[in-house]
């Protein structure tokens, strides 16, 4: 009988991308047990909303999306006050938070003064992922990157990914991402990283024959020590640098728990070795000393 494993994964996104979130939950699971030969799962539920979020497990991962915030009516800063307060209270809650960019494509078919402002609210929404993840230490899954190298009418879909093999481009993403930096404490990382190269070896045709980049070893850029370096890559930002300073300042700001920051400290050891990390924590004391100052 195979040995059973499986990995806790909350989805809080638009209607229309629920299925892509289910996909990339059964291609995480799919590769974990390919990779290991060992039977894995990737139990995929839905909430609605940042108050039943507060209701689930803490450990598990989130996957949201700033496409949810697309229809909302509120005026800009209000609606970017609400984003923000939602997205630091989920990362607050101790799993990983992975952020979705929204696709910048519109189909032609929208009304004109509707994509206007879709387009704009688009590149705000995005922008905006970037900075709650500098100062969250939220994961972004930048899919509009990867989709607009392959544009619209080659991907087949649109800002609300409803059709097309971008769909799948999409959940592919968000499985990378998750499997380079969310399952440390669910397999150790030579299964990680042989599950993330069977992913890429899956990538769908539309993505052979478009100029979308290979995330391959050499073309990424590693930095620390350890197990497993810290990766930089275009579908998921890793922690930045500053992140030690982050977590110290807000420990003594009593805004995150101290088993949230010794997590994020173990996580760090084993990517980056106990030099690297002793060497980033010195860092983050040394930013909050002449923060104070």
């Amino acid at each position: 009988m195979l040995e059973s494993h499986s990995v806790p994964l909350i989805g809080l996104v638009a209607d229309g991308e629920r299925d892509v979130v289910h996909l990339a939950a059964t291609t995480i699971a799919r590769s974990l047990g390919d990779a290991s030969r060992a039977e894995w799962g990737c139990d995929c539920t839905f909430v609605r909303d940042a108050g039943e979020l507060r209701a689930t497990r803490d450990d598990a991962i989130v996957v949201t999306s700033m496409a949810r915030y697309l229809d909302r009516a509120e005026a800009w800063g209000t609606l970017e006050s609400e984003v923000r307060a939602e997205l630091a209270a989920a990362c607050d809650r101790g799993g990983a938070v992975f952020v979705c960019t929204v696709f910048r494509h519109i189909d032609a078919d929208e009304d004109r003064a509707r994509a206007a402002a879709l387009r704009v609210r688009i590149r705000r929404l995005n922008l905006l992922a970037a900075e709650i993840s500098h100062d969250t230490g939220a994961y972004v899954v930048d899919v509009d990157r990867v989709l607009a190298d392959i544009g619209g009418r080659r991907a087949g879909t649109d800002y609300r990914l409803r059709a097309g093999p971008g769909r799948e481009l999409a959940a592919q993403t968000i499985a990378l991402g998750v499997l380079g930096n969310a399952l440390d404490a669910f397999a150790d990382v030579e299964l990680q990283d042989a599950a993330a190269d069977i992913v890429r070896s899956r990538r769908p045709d539309v993505a052979h024959s478009a100029n979308v980049p290979q995330l391959t070893l050499s073309r990424l850029q590693r930095m620390g020590h350890g197990g497993r370096e810290q990766v930089i890559a275009p579908v998921a930002y890793a922690v930045p640098a500053h992140h030690a300073g982050w977590i110290v300042r807000n420990v003594l700001r009593g805004r995150i728990r101290p088993r949230e920051a010794l997590y994020r400290f173990v996580g760090s050891v084993r990517r980056r070795g106990v030099r690297g990390s002793a060497s980033l924590l010195a860092q983050g004391l040394l930013r909050q000393i002449r923060a104070e100052r």
